[in-house]
């Protein structure tokens, strides 16, 4: 598994179908694909990669990066 960007992205510049890998200060780490971003609420929905879940993620509670090498949309 590549190591995530050390850059964190702002939800303002995700799109559907950008790869990216979320973390938060309990050591939980999310890898998927955005679904949807709720710009208006300053949230992000990712499809999990391993598990296919979705998941609503807060910036706020989460530092959002985008995966090298994976930037491309699906």
């Amino acid at each position: 598994m590549r190591s995530p960007s050390t850059r964190t992205v702002p939800v303002t510049e995700l799109r559907r179908g950008d790869r990216i890998e979320a973390r938060n200060s309990y050591q939980q780490r999310y890898v998927g694909i955005v679904d949807t971003v709720a710009r208006e609420l300053g949230m992000v929905w990712i499809r999990e990669t391993h598990l296919g879940e979705r998941k609503l993620l807060d910036p706020s509670e989460h530092q959002l990066y985008r995966r090298p090498g994976e930037l491309g949309r699906v």
